[in-house]
């Protein structure tokens, strides 16, 4: 088959077109986050990987996975609109800098909400710094309220990144990393997740490690 048949074989699908377009273009979304922030390097691709070791550990159906891992992908976009010198200062943030920071979910949900995706990922997405216990941002929502695929996003999150390097401190190894999740079951974190979590640990450490 020639080139220019498969093209077209290809284009006659238009639902495959679009989504593989689709996730091209978020994917070069999140390396341009990346680019602008070697810190960050990796992360979100590390976050999907977590998020879908603990989505298929707790049985997710297939199609509920895939709007995690795309959610997953993007979930830091916002912090595109964060000063570098905040996003990477050495030091305690002001609580001015921290507000800022804050805004990260609400700017990436504005910025992807009129996107069709055929799965709720502008509130994934929004979601995923909310807490268990309500005390989380930008809404306050609590227990139940937090879309699944955000609780499990928000675990997998912390998961990686107490286990980065980052500017402020060093990393800090996945040991620590379990500690402080299974410290906020209930609080921080959905208690059903974090179980999926650790029933996974020997994956995800694989994961971190890697």
């Amino acid at each position: 088959m020639t080139q220019k048949r498969q093209v077209e074989e290809f284009l006659l699908d238009s639902e495959n077109a679009v989504t593989h377009t689709l996730i091209g273009a978020l994917d070069a979304m999140v390396g341009l986050l990346e680019a602008r922030d070697p810190y960050t390097a990796g992360h979100s691709r590390n976050v999907s990987a977590i998020a879908l070791t603990i989505a298929n550990e707790m049985k997710m159906p297939k199609a509920q996975i895939e709007g995690l891992r795309i959610a997953a992908m993007i979930h830091d976009v916002g912090k595109i609109q964060v000063p570098m010198d905040i996003l990477n200062k050495p030091g305690r943030l002001t609580a001015n800098e921290f507000e800022l920071i804050k805004q990260h979910p609400q700017t990436a949900y504005d910025a992807i909400k009129e996107i069709p995706f055929p799965w709720d990922v502008p509130k994934i997405v929004l979601s995923h710094h909310e807490k268990w216990d309500g005390t989380g941002y930008p809404n306050g929502l609590k227990g139940e309220q937090i879309p699944l695929e955000a609780q499990i996003l928000s675990v997998a999150d912390v998961l990686d990144a107490v286990c980065a390097h980052r500017p402020y401190r060093a990393q800090l190894g996945a040991d620590k990393a379990f500690q402080i999740i299974e410290e906020g079951r209930g609080s921080s974190f959905s208690p059903t997740v974090v179980a999926a979590a650790l029933r996974a640990r020997e994956r995800i450490v694989k994961q971190l490690a890697g």
